[in-house]
């Protein structure tokens, strides 16, 4: 079997097949009474096979309503008419169906090792009025022998097209467009439902034998990776090797369990938001499926700290299985030797920074990271950074701490040292003020700001700020201790990631384009940015959310990129 280069063969024609299919509105949704699975079925009871790939848009009026929402959004709806003006020199997409999908599918040729073979589909209205549309973009329509056969004749080649129903499929080869063809209907009616645009990877018919050649190949290809290089430390090689491996782990679970990755986005200007999606399906019952379950197995203590609507917020709460645990070991150890070494110690001293160490290392042996950091605004244009982790003995924490910035006073490396600044709740809390204080901390943070760091209970506290950081340590505090279950965060949610841009832009110079720009686009009631990873019944899925001001940042940015480039 000879081999069959990928790169070679999407470069070949790429831009030309890419740019006939998604000019002409490749559609999928016509009507299953006339779809091509029922002309399928008269000729063969074989099953047509799936692809491997598929590109899907829901529908050019609905793409359209998009590009209405986004120039809406930034008051600028003229500009919506200009792109109207576009469609009128392509007919408006006369003949074809702008009210149902349309896409890309890709299948592999089983004749040629991993072949790609790409097949273009869309709805026809009108055949005639479709030739037209094909000629105002230089492309020349020309009737095959055979009744519904056509060849798309432009600049860079010819095309095979095929109607059958009220689909026209489009290929390189009209030997592809000769063979069973899936129903665009059933394989993309969920596609359409949920995503305005949506890519989606189907591995559901690969085979577990070449699944496994492909996990082998990746590990094969790692190794190289893996091994130490040149004046890199043993500790940072441990850590590098460990970190590696974890991520190896989960690539190699997703080649030999997942099923189908999907990717889409939706925007809906009824909610004033805009989603990306990307949805993973795996085997069920499979080690994926179990890893996946797993990393969202605890709840965090943080959860009721996880809801304030505050600038930002980033936190994790994700069960660490073997390879992560030994990754998060690797990088206490590193940490370790280094800063025992800036200390003038070794980790066999049993130094204060090695009883900080172990405590960190009796964390990952528990297997939960779990942690948090937020920026919250106190002061007009000040802000607090606050954060929290949860470790085995906050108490022992706070000790050892206290003994690691005495040594690093005695260095004459602070400005001032306070121990025990603040006792709050059975939590001890030490203030260290730097000797210099950077132009961007004394714009966030003010004039002379302090690291306030701590501990008690199963707590690792610490936040970065002026006389309002000792207050926001004291809410925080007792929030954590307030009972968590009834709290909105659900259980346990690895990785959750939120931005709300008003009180960042207003901090941003107006005289600078982000703060410029940033002041129009961002409204309180509509700034935030949302990102959170969760397991499904079936998966995980990552979901991003844009509140509507990040829609009016874009139509900004692309009316001032028009206005520049037209004179508009």
């Amino acid at each position: 079997m000879r081999k069959y280069s990928w790169g070679e063969e999407l470069s070949r024609k790429r831009s030309w097949f890419l740019g006939v299919c998604l000019m002409l509105g490749l559609a999928v949704l016509g009507d299953p009474a006339v779809g091509v699975a029922q002309q399928v079925a008269e000729q063969s009871e074989a099953t047509p096979p799936r692809p491997v790939a598929l590109f899907n848009v829901a529908a050019i009026d609905r793409v359209l309503a998009d590009v209405d929402y986004v120039f809406a959004a930034a008051g600028r709806p003229e500009f919506s008419d200009f792109v109207g003006s576009l469609l009128a020199n392509v007919r408006d997409f006369a003949g074809i169906d702008r009210k149902k999908p349309l896409g890309l599918m890709v299948f592999v040729d089983p004749s040629v090792d991993l072949k790609p073979v790409p097949v273009g589909y869309l709805p026809v209205e009108d055949m005639n009025k479709l030739i037209k549309t094909f000629s105002a973009a230089t492309l020349t329509i020309k009737r095959a022998e055979k009744a519904g056969d056509y060849e798309v004749i432009g600049p860079r080649g010819i095309l095979q097209m095929r109607q059958v129903g009220g689909y026209a499929f489009i290929a390189e080869e009209r030997e592809t467009l000769q063979q069973d063809l899936p129903n665009p209907a059933g394989l993309t009616g969920s596609l359409t439902s949920n995503y305005d645009l949506a890519a989606m990877v189907d591995l559901r018919d690969m085979p577990d034998a070449l699944r496994t050649v492909f996990a082998q190949g990746l590990r094969t290809s790692a190794e190289e990776q893996l091994r130490q290089r040149e004046k890199e430390s043993d500790e940072q090689y441990r850590f590098r090797r460990a970190s590696a491996e974890s991520v190896l782990e989960v690539l190699e679970m997703a080649v030999e369990d997942g099923q189908v990755l999907t990717v889409g986005f939706r925007a809906s200007p009824q909610a004033r938001t805009a989603v990306l999606e990307a949805d993973l399906r795996v085997k069920s019952d499979s080690g994926f499926s179990e890893y996946l379950q797993r990393i969202a197995g605890r709840r965090s203590q943080f959860e009721n700290l996880l809801q304030a609507e505050v600038p930002f917020t980033f936190s994790t709460s994700w069960s660490l299985g073997q390879q992560g645990r030994a990754s998060f070991t690797e990088l206490i150890n590193m940490l370790e030797r280094r800063i025992s070494a800036e200390l003038g110690g070794t980790p066999a001293d049993k130094s204060p920074v090695t009883q900080l160490a172990d405590i960190f290392r009796r964390t990952a042996r528990d297997g939960h990271l779990d942690f948090f950091i937020q920026m919250r605004r106190y002061d007009p244009g000040l802000f607090v950074l606050l954060g929290g982790m949860k470790v085995t003995d906050g108490q022992k924490v706070a000790q050892a701490l206290a003994r690691i910035l005495q040594k690093i006073d005695e260095r004459s490396e602070l400005a001032e040292l306070q121990l025990n600044a603040l006792s709050y709740q059975g939590v001890t809390v030490h203030r260290v003020r730097g000797q210099r204080v950077s132009r961007r901390d004394q714009r966030l943070y003010g004039e002379k700001p302090s690291l306030y760091v701590g501990g008690g209970g199963r707590t690792l506290w610490f936040a970065v700020g002026g006389a309002n950081a000792v207050s926001a340590l004291r809410v925080a505090i007792d929030q954590a201790r307030q009972d968590t279950r009834n709290s909105a965060g659900g259980s346990g949610i690895p990785f959750r990631l939120t931005v709300n841009m008003t009180d960042w832009v207003q901090n941003a110079n107006p005289e600078q384009p982000f703060g410029r720009i940033g002041r129009q686009a961002f409204q309180p009631d509509a700034d935030a940015l949302r990102i959170e990873l969760q397991p499904t019944d079936d998966g995980a899925r990552l979901r991003v959310e844009f509140e509507e001001g990040f829609l009016r940042l874009v139509g900004l940015l692309l009316t001032q990129r028009l206005e520049q480039r037209l004179q508009f």
